[in-house]
């Protein structure tokens, strides 16, 4: 190592940089590629007598999208919050119908449509 020079030390941290980022983007790749495998299974035309993957669940209070999470859409003038069914409010509206009532953060909230 005493014979090393400073531009060889130089290279080797370059490297590893470049490494380390390869490694963020493959798994930033990996979770993209999950991303559109289940955008995948979501199906075109949903049951809307009850809510499951793809349906657009519309309560007194909310709109729901229920695919991945992808946070608030408002593109319609409407509020519309793109939500996983793996995540608490996913779970809990899920199989449930039109009229059904859950609670959420100690609020009542009542499904009023399913798309």
């Amino acid at each position: 190592s005493e014979t090393k020079s400073s531009a060889g030390d130089k290279h080797e941290t370059g490297r590893a940089m470049i490494q380390l980022e390869r490694e963020k983007l493959g798994q930033q790749l990996a979770e993209l590629e999950k991303t559109q495998q289940l955008l995948s299974k979501v199906p075109k035309e949903g049951n809307a007598e009850t809510v499951g993957l793809g349906s657009l669940v519309i309560t007194d209070s909310f709109i729901y999208f229920i695919a991945i999470s992808a946070g608030e859409f408002n593109g319609t003038g409407k509020s519309v919050y793109c939500i996983s069914a793996a995540t608490p409010i996913g779970k809990l509206v899920f199989g449930k119908k039109v009229g059904d009532v859950f609670s959420f953060n100690g609020k009542e909230l009542t499904i009023i449509d399913v798309h």
